[in-house]
């Protein structure tokens, strides 16, 4: 199974980590490998979703250049619509929570958090884009047959037999399906970065 992409706007640095670390080691053991890539600035963050792709973005609200809030307004202004977005922040009041919702954001965690809760929640959000082996996956008339490598449209009787690194990338790009996907994310996903830096 590839690993999923996940953006961590934190500007702790010893917090950035232990969110890092734990959602790594703990959907790991679930079945879900994710690479997180970390962030301090929501300058930074912003710049990145230029050129490159993720699979979710875990927001902290209070980061002193361009605070998650905002980052999450501009995310979804700009075509991120369908990528999974959670806050994460120490402001638990009810009308936080809500602005939050209501401004886009898939699901909100109140800090301190608790690791197996934000595990879950991630996990949860990232469900409808796992790829399970031998599972179909659904796209409109689309079916993919994960573990068979094929893919089969409604109405047509034979499958399309996939090479494993075609099924990667068909699967890489119906999952971000309407939104520009980096070159680098796809080599990733493929399999091909490593032996393209080589």
């Amino acid at each position: 199974m590839t690993s999923m992409r996940i953006a961590l706007l934190e500007d702790d640095p010893s917090q950035l980590v232990h969110l890092a670390t734990t959602l790594e080691m703990q959907l790991s053991e679930r079945g879900l490998p994710v690479r997180c890539v970390m962030f301090q600035s929501g300058r930074a963050l912003l710049e990145a979703t230029r050129t490159d792709t993720f699979d979710l973005m875990v927001l902290d609200w209070s980061v002193p250049d361009l605070d998650g809030m905002a980052l999450l307004r501009l995310v979804r202004r700009t075509g991120g619509l369908t990528m999974p977005i959670l806050m994460l922040s120490s402001r638990g009041r009810e009308q936080e929570v809500s602005a939050a919702l209501a401004d886009g954001a898939d699901d909100y965690v109140v800090k301190p958090f608790r690791p197996h809760e934000l595990s879950a929640r991630v996990y949860r959000l990232l469900a409808p884009f796992r790829t399970i082996e031998n599972e179909g996956l659904q796209w409109g008339r689309w079916t993919f047959n994960v573990g068979a490598a094929s893919v089969q449209y409604a109405g047509v009787a034979e499958p399309i037999e996939l090479r494993p690194s075609e099924s990667k990338l068909a699967l890489a790009l119906f999952r971000h399906c309407g939104r520009a996907v980096s070159r680098d994310y796809l080599l990733e996903i493929c399999g091909l970065a490593d032996d393209l830096s080589g």
